[in-house]
Formats: structure tokens, sequence, C-alpha cells
């Protein structure tokens, strides 16, 4: 039986998922048993809060000059940067100037940028020359990719569960970042983290693999080439639920990351449910209702 881990940074949220599994050749097919389970996420960080951070960056840096930016361009400065290890710095401007060969040139549009100079708010022509060094973009990210994994890959580190797995596996778009894998290694061997292929040419490749993979499952399961068992275990979600009796009593429904849930009681002439969650690494007022 060989375990993995899936720690997947999409666009808006990052998940982490575990997964068993054993193939076994019969004497007609194939023996396929997969065991999966949700371990953790978080559904409030994801590759958006790191292009909301060099857009931060570029506020800073324009401010010296005037006010104002956009997450157009800081999407583009954050892909700039990782698409090229060899890159050292980025210019950002409205005009043209020599090139480096360490150096990425974003033109930035002649925007209607307007800033607040005195009493006066005033029109902008021109999106002033900004350097960013890539020492700057790593310390904006550090702490932000250093605290997912913290709750993440530590918990499982301090609970004496993640020796057990073979395989650590970085998946998403946003894990290309080189920051995710060096985070990793503060708990496990580099040797035994996977990422995507990583190849620019085919920035397609993963999704295309996922596909085919699928096509593969079902043509093998309906032509008889495997049989196949998938059992998905209680997942271990990272909120607090709660409900109240009758009376007014409390009662903690699911508890963070817990895969034993609690259970309550209802009249059968009930016709509504009011349901109270909130994720423990929210504030206290952040809590979500909703009616069924």
């Amino acid at each position: 039986m060989i375990r993995t881990v899936w720690n997947v940074c999409g666009g808006g949220t990052t998940d982490q998922s575990s997964a068993s599994f054993c193939i076994r050749k019969g004497s007609v097919a194939y023996d396929i048993e997969i065991q999966t389970a949700y371990e953790n996420g978080d559904t409030d960080f994801g590759g958006n809060n790191l292009t909301f951070r060099i857009m931060q960056l570029l506020k800073i840096e324009a401010a010296r000059r005037i006010k104002g930016t956009g997450k157009g361009l800081a999407e583009r400065v954050k892909k700039a940067f990782f698409a090229n290890e060899q890159i050292l710095r980025i210019v950002v401007s409205s005009e043209e100037s020599a090139h480096r060969g360490d150096t990425v040139r974003i033109m930035a549009p002649k925007w209607n940028l307007s800033a607040k100079l005195g009493d006066k708010l005033e029109v902008q022509k021109n999106f002033p020359a900004i350097e960013i060094n890539t020492h700057q973009v790593r310390a904006v990210f550090l702490a932000d990719i250093y605290d997912i994994f913290r709750r993440f890959v530590g918990r499982l580190y301090e609970d004496g569960k993640l020796s057990k797995y073979s395989v650590v596996k970085l998946t998403g778009q946003s894990c290309k970042i080189g920051l995710f894998r060096d985070s990793l290694k503060e708990y496990v061997p580099g040797l035994l983290i996977r990422q995507g292929p990583s190849a620019k040419p085919d920035r397609y490749g993963l999704k295309l693999a996922c596909l085919a993979g699928a096509i593969r499952y079902l043509r093998d399961k309906n032509l008889g080439f495997a049989r196949v068992s998938i059992k998905t275990e209680r997942p271990a979600l990272p909120y607090v639920l709660s409900a109240f009796t009758h009376d007014g009593r409390k009662i903690t429904l699911i508890r963070p990351l817990d895969r034993e849930h609690g259970r309550i009681k209802r009249s059968p002439f009930a016709h509504r449910i009011h349901r109270r969650k909130r994720s423990p690494y929210a504030p206290k007022t952040a809590v979500s209702e909703t009616s069924i």
C-alpha cells in the first residue's frame, strides 16, 4: 500500500488530501484499491493572495513618485519572476529603456492614474519607472507560504503522521514557485517531494494528464481490464459547526480537523434548521450563517 499526501494551491484556495492505493495483478484483471480523504483546507489562501502581495509592493514603490496601481500588472510581474529563475529584477515602466540579460521589462500602459499632490487630485500621464528585485518578492511571499505549510504539513509532522507517507505531492499553478518546495523541506526530505511538470511549451500538460487518466479508468473498468475499489473516508474539515438544542444548549457537531462528528436531534415537525459555522483561523466575528 502506497500512501501519498497532496497539497494543491490553486487560484483562490489551498487544499490537502491524502490517498492510499494498491495495485495487484490478478488472473483476468488488475485489482486496484484506492482510499482517499480530505485532510485540510484554507478557502482564504491561493495564488490570488500572492498576486495581491505583488500589487501591494507595486503600490509602495509607486507611492514614492505617484499613487496608483492595478492587479493585472501585478499578475504579470508575478509570472515574470517565477517563469525564469535567472531573473534578478523586473523594471515596470511606460517608457522604453536599454535591455539587460538578468532583467525583464514590463511595459505599463499609460493609465489614467490620479494622485493627490498637495490639495489637488491630478491626472498622471505615465506610470512611474519601478524596479523590483527577486529578494523583495521572496520577502513578501515568505510569511504567507511558510504559514500555510506550518498549518498543513506541520500538523501532520507534530502528530507523527507525516513519516507514513512515501510521497508528498505539490500541485497547482502557484506551487511552481520555488518557495513552496523550500518550505516543505522544513518537514520532509527533498527526495519525497514531487511536483507537476514544469515544461514551458505545454501549459495544459497537467490538466490533459488528468483527462487522459480518467478516460483510461473508464475504458479499463468498462472492458473488464481492472476491478477498481474506491473508498472515501470522512473528511477532516477545518471548521467549527455548532447547533443549539430546543432549550438553548450549544452542542459542537464538528471540531476543527476532527473526523468524529457530533449529532443533534430535531423534532420531525421542524421545517427550518439554522446553522452557524466558523473557520478556526478566522476572527471570532467572522461567522457565516445558513438556513435550510
